[in-house]
């Protein structure tokens, strides 16, 4: 396997072996030589698993541009190389803290797959195992997201109490981190009061992970808490504040190229300007939205359809439903014909869906 990791400088850490090139002469051994090159190269070995930890982290994704279940993305050639060379380190030392550190993540790993799968009551069990190590060890980062997965499976599991507690503990754990741990906990803690139909803690909550998203100038977080404020707000009957927060989402987002957030965007204002009797506005807003709800789908991942012979994009059909009343509000029957139609063909695909103007946030 070749290991395609840059050199971090050319001068030698502490005059011994650069940690990339260590790494490249570890997959050339057996363990045994492995582990005496390991124990010779301390200083580098550690230079190593301290950049191969930080790579990891830094590659767990969501897959958001297909319309399938968005599921967690992660470079698997660092987990394994880190798993071996942590291993190699406590057999040459005695020193288990890195071996514990990448197997705790590969638990955290383990479980998010579950809660892909919908198995939420088994992703409690890695989650739970993954959180105590990081707790043990002091890993505040895999302490943080690891609470952020638990807060989702209970949410799922009905557990709101759980859910919230959760949140709460992860946005505690985050304050000695950075500002991107403590923006994904405010999102979190938004989000979760948001299905919990807190609306007022939602709106609160996700105004700050705004603020501080902004600050550091995450977009894509950015964007998707103006999209929770957006849908607190229409929850609360302020359509003029909702109105607001889903325009600039749409600003922030579309600057990201993300389909997913850009697409709810769209279709958010125009469910918005459809209850204000602002149809051409609607109108224009779903048509920019409808081909990213057909291609992307903009769905939350529990809702999509797990086999692909039951797939029913439902909000096609809610997006032409809005079409057709704005189209029929604004005497331009062509137009509301063709979407009629277009709306019947996706009805019988989806025999069930039925009217939604749901808020996808």
């Amino acid at each position: 396997m070749t290991i395609l990791l840059p050199l971090a400088a050319s001068v030698l850490l502490s005059g011994q072996l650069d940690p990339s090139v260590l790494l490249q002469r570890v997959e050339g051994l057996d363990d045994a030589a492995a582990a005496r090159l390991v124990a010779a190269e301390g200083p580098a070995t550690r230079g190593a698993l301290d950049d191969l930890l930080a790579r990891l982290d830094a590659s767990v994704h969501s897959q958001r541009d297909r319309p399938e279940q968005r599921r967690v993305q992660y470079d698997e050639q660092t987990l394994v190389l880190g798993i071996r060379l942590s291993g190699l380190y406590a057999q040459a030392t005695g020193d288990r803290v890195y071996s514990r550190r990448f197997e705790a993540r590969q638990q955290r790993l383990a479980g998010t797959v579950l809660l892909n799968d919908r198995r939420y009551t088994e992703a409690l069990v890695p989650l739970t195992a993954a959180l105590a190590e990081a707790v043990a060890l002091g890993d505040n980062w895999l302490h943080v997201i690891t609470r952020v997965n638990l807060a989702y499976a209970h949410l799922e599991l009905g557990h709101g109490h759980e859910a919230r507690r959760e949140s709460e503990r992860a946005a505690d754990a985050a304050r000695a981190l950075d500002d991107r741990a403590r923006t994904l906990t405010l999102y979190n803690l938004g989000s979760v009061h948001l299905h919990l139909r807190n609306y007022g803690e939602s709106a609160e909550f996700s105004r700050q992970a705004v603020a501080l998203s902004r600050s550091a100038g995450i977009r894509v977080w950015q964007g998707n808490a103006l999209l929770n404020m957006g849908a607190a707000y229409q929850q609360l009957g302020d359509l003029k504040a909702s109105r607001v927060a889903f325009e600039e989402a749409l600003g922030v987002l579309s600057q990201t190229g993300d389909r997913l957030g850009t697409g709810r965007a769209l279709y958010n204002l125009a469910v918005v300007a459809t209850r204000q009797e602002r149809y051409r506005d609607a109108a224009a807003f779903m048509e920019r939205a409808l081909p990213i709800i057909r291609g992307t789908d903009i769905r939350h991942s529990h809702e999509i359809e797990v086999e692909p012979e039951r797939y029913h994009n439902l909000f096609e059909v809610s997006a032409l439903e809005v079409l057709v009343e704005c189209y029929t509000q604004l005497n331009e029957t062509d137009r509301a014909a063709a979407h009629m139609i277009a709306l019947r063909e996706a009805r019988a695909r989806a025999p069930h869906a039925g009217h939604s103007h749901k808020m996808p946030h």
